[in-house]
């Protein structure tokens, strides 16, 4: 047959075929952008994506969140947290008799532990929280629960953690603070849908176990030192970040 045969006939072409992979590639990822736009800050929505989310926005019982020990003039504000930071007017929660808090969080549903932020005031640094133990699922707990009680996990917080306009420079951190290591992603979140990316935890909150906080109904922080050694701690911002787990049905297990 004479090449001539095929001068009428329209032939395929790699290069059409890539560009026109491309061009789907950029319209389902402008689609997926659109949708998390929308839905990004729906509980629905964060439940079925298993997205990593500051619990407190949809996930917190309400009801059943308290601190011990925190002062009169400077409550802990349950319900203004879902913000991450205290009630209107008020800089910070502080500790009343010493350095020592503890706050129970408990969640609406079952939830997987990703991480936690604090935050403190670069002028109150020596404030923030330096030691604090991680209890999870337990009915009750208060402070004699805890000299007798080992903790699930410690975190030891530097300065950096709480702070970050904050110059760890000037003055060294505390004898035996490591720090919090923040785990590095295996993915590059350019190269993430916006959905993809919002599964990891945001790089500015301090790491948890995933083997010991997997599944998690309540969570209690004991704080047991701060950066200063100082009579009062205070807190200004706090995020708890996990992912809302589904409910299991149970509807197929025999008796």
């Amino acid at each position: 047959m004479d090449k001539r045969d095929f001068a009428g006939i329209p032939q395929a072409s790699a290069t059409g075929k890539a560009s026109d992979a491309g061009e789907l590639e950029v319209d389902e990822h402008h689609r997926e952008e659109y949708l998390f736009s929308g839905l990004q800050h729906n509980a629905k929505f964060q439940v079925n994506e298993r997205l990593c989310v500051n619990l407190f926005e949809h996930f917190v019982d309400w009801t059943n969140v308290h601190c011990l020990n925190d002062s009169c003039q400077e409550p802990f504000p349950s319900r203004d947290w879902r913000a991450g930071r205290p009630r209107k007017g008020q800089r910070f929660v502080s500790s009343a008799d010493d350095a020592q808090l503890i706050i129970h969080i408990p969640f609406n549903r079952k939830v997987k532990l990703m991480g936690i932020s604090l935050g403190i005031h670069p002028d109150q640094v020596q404030h923030g929280p330096s030691v604090i133990h991680l209890y999870k699922d337990l009915p009750t707990f208060d402070f004699s629960d805890a000299v007798s009680v080992k903790p699930l996990h410690t975190l030891h917080l530097l300065p950096e953690d709480l702070c970050r306009s904050h110059d760890s420079t000037a003055q060294p951190p505390k004898p035996g603070n490591s720090g919090s290591k923040r785990g590095s992603s295996p993915f590059n979140s350019s190269t993430l849908g916006p959905i993809a990316s919002a599964r990891n935890l945001p790089p500015t909150a301090v790491p948890l176990p995933a083997l010991l906080f997997g599944v998690t109904s309540s969570l209690w922080l004991f704080i047991e030192e701060n950066q200063g050694g100082k009579d009062v701690t205070k807190i200004s911002t706090m995020q708890v970040w996990g992912i809302p787990l589904q409910d299991m049905d149970v509807k197929h297990i025999r008796r």
